[in-house]
Protein backbone atom coordinates (compact mmCIF):
# COMPACT_ATOMS: atom_id res chain seq x y z
CA UNK A 1 0.00 0.00 0.00
CA UNK A 2 1.12 3.54 -0.68
CA UNK A 3 2.64 5.69 2.05
CA UNK A 4 0.53 8.62 3.31
CA UNK A 5 2.86 11.04 1.54
CA UNK A 6 2.57 9.12 -1.75
CA UNK A 7 -1.20 8.98 -1.40
CA UNK A 8 -1.32 12.74 -0.82
CA UNK A 9 0.90 13.36 -3.87
CA UNK A 10 -1.32 11.14 -6.02
CA UNK A 11 -4.45 12.99 -4.87
CA UNK A 12 -3.55 16.67 -4.30
CA UNK A 13 -7.08 17.52 -3.15
CA UNK A 14 -6.70 15.06 -0.27
CA UNK A 15 -3.92 17.16 1.30
CA UNK A 16 -6.44 19.57 2.78
CA UNK A 17 -8.84 18.49 5.42
CA UNK A 18 -9.83 19.11 8.94
CA UNK A 19 -9.36 17.64 12.32
CA UNK A 20 -11.85 18.00 15.12
CA UNK A 21 -11.95 16.85 18.67
CA UNK A 22 -13.85 16.90 21.88
CA UNK A 23 -12.70 16.34 25.39
CA UNK A 24 -14.15 14.98 28.59
CA UNK A 25 -12.47 15.55 31.91
CA UNK A 26 -13.51 13.70 35.02
CA UNK A 27 -12.12 14.99 38.28
CA UNK A 28 -12.34 13.64 41.78
CA UNK A 29 -11.04 15.59 44.70
CA UNK A 30 -11.11 15.47 48.45
CA UNK A 31 -12.80 18.50 49.95
CA UNK A 32 -10.61 19.79 52.76
CA UNK A 33 -11.33 22.44 55.38
CA UNK A 34 -12.49 25.16 55.09
CA UNK A 35 -14.06 24.21 51.74
CA UNK A 36 -16.08 21.42 53.36
CA UNK A 37 -18.32 24.18 54.73
CA UNK A 38 -19.39 25.23 51.23
CA UNK A 39 -22.43 23.61 49.60
CA UNK A 40 -21.41 20.80 47.24
CA UNK A 41 -23.20 22.30 44.22
CA UNK A 42 -21.27 25.58 44.66
CA UNK A 43 -17.94 23.75 44.68
CA UNK A 44 -18.92 21.59 41.70
CA UNK A 45 -20.16 24.49 39.59
CA UNK A 46 -17.12 26.67 40.30
CA UNK A 47 -14.73 23.79 39.55
CA UNK A 48 -16.67 22.99 36.35
CA UNK A 49 -16.23 26.59 35.18
CA UNK A 50 -12.47 26.45 35.78
CA UNK A 51 -11.99 23.03 34.16
CA UNK A 52 -14.22 23.95 31.22
CA UNK A 53 -12.22 27.13 30.64
CA UNK A 54 -8.97 25.18 30.68
CA UNK A 55 -10.26 22.59 28.22
CA UNK A 56 -11.66 25.27 25.90
CA UNK A 57 -8.32 27.08 25.86
CA UNK A 58 -6.07 24.01 25.64
CA UNK A 59 -8.04 21.88 23.17
CA UNK A 60 -7.56 24.21 20.15
CA UNK A 61 -3.80 24.38 20.87
CA UNK A 62 -3.63 20.59 21.20
CA UNK A 63 -5.51 20.12 17.92
CA UNK A 64 -3.12 22.50 16.11
CA UNK A 65 -0.15 20.58 17.50
CA UNK A 66 -1.73 17.28 16.49
CA UNK A 67 -2.38 18.50 12.94
CA UNK A 68 1.17 19.83 12.65
CA UNK A 69 2.60 16.56 13.93
CA UNK A 70 0.45 14.56 11.52
CA UNK A 71 1.61 16.69 8.57
CA UNK A 72 5.23 16.04 9.51
CA UNK A 73 4.53 12.32 10.10
CA UNK A 74 2.76 11.95 6.73
CA UNK A 75 5.57 13.61 4.79
CA UNK A 76 8.71 12.29 6.54
CA UNK A 77 9.58 8.57 6.68
CA UNK A 78 12.47 9.24 9.07
CA UNK A 79 10.12 11.01 11.47
CA UNK A 80 7.70 8.07 11.31
CA UNK A 81 10.56 5.65 12.10
CA UNK A 82 11.68 7.82 15.01
CA UNK A 83 8.15 7.99 16.42
CA UNK A 84 7.72 4.24 15.97
CA UNK A 85 10.96 3.63 17.90
CA UNK A 86 9.90 5.99 20.71
CA UNK A 87 6.60 4.11 20.97
CA UNK A 88 8.39 0.77 21.27
CA UNK A 89 10.67 2.15 23.99
CA UNK A 90 7.71 3.62 25.91
CA UNK A 91 5.82 0.31 25.68
CA UNK A 92 8.86 -1.55 27.03
CA UNK A 93 9.24 0.93 29.89
CA UNK A 94 5.55 0.60 30.71
CA UNK A 95 5.78 -3.21 30.82
CA UNK A 96 8.83 -3.04 33.10
CA UNK A 97 7.05 -0.60 35.38
CA UNK A 98 4.00 -2.87 35.56
CA UNK A 99 6.16 -5.90 36.33
CA UNK A 100 8.04 -4.08 39.10
CA UNK A 101 4.75 -2.87 40.59
CA UNK A 102 3.51 -6.47 40.80
CA UNK A 103 6.58 -7.61 42.75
Amino acid sequence: SASPAAAAAAHPRSTSGSITGTGTVKVWCEVVPPFHLMPKHVLESSCNVVISGLVKSLLPWFMRQLASDYQKWAADENYRAERRQRTVVKQQQHRLHQQSALQ
